[in-house]
């Protein structure tokens, strides 16, 4: 999946089975408190109160479990480079991001594109609509 966030082009893969199954798994005591925003889609440049109910949600989660998602997440993105191809975003030995440009809001943007791309057929009440800007 190409995708842009953060003026940026990105490159996604698709998570393995067996990924996409524990990320949906950690995710799913959250999903049903959070689909309703969801199915509108998210604007993070309308601000904090547009995604409030989505961090409430999140913010009940284990960090452990958290940090599986982003980390399974950031894993499978590429940047797209102005000279040609790309380069990954995460760095799995060092357990942290490539580029110091990429802060919270883009990193959110990023893990919700790539859930979008690899949950949707597997939590069908994920509505494909599913959008997500920020600047």
């Amino acid at each position: 999946m190409d995708f842009e966030a953060g003026g940026h082009q990105y490159v996604s893969s698709k998570m393995d089975a067996f990924t996409q199954f524990h990320v949906a798994r950690k995710l799913a005591p959250v999903v049903a408190e959070v689909l309703p925003i969801l199915s509108k889609g998210i604007d993070l440049e309308k601000g904090i109160t547009e995604i409030e109910p989505v961090m409430q949600a999140i913010a009940k989660m284990e960090e452990t479990d958290v940090n599986y998602v982003l980390f399974a997440c950031l894993a499978v993105v590429r940047r797209v480079q102005k000279g040609g191809g790309s380069v990954p975003i995460w760095n799995e030995n060092a357990r942290r991001l490539q580029f110091d440009d990429i802060e919270m809001p883009q990193m959110l943007q990023i893990a919700a594109y790539v859930l979008k791309d690899n949950l949707t057929s597997f939590m069908g009440a994920v509505p494909s609509s599913l959008t997500v800007t920020a600047k």
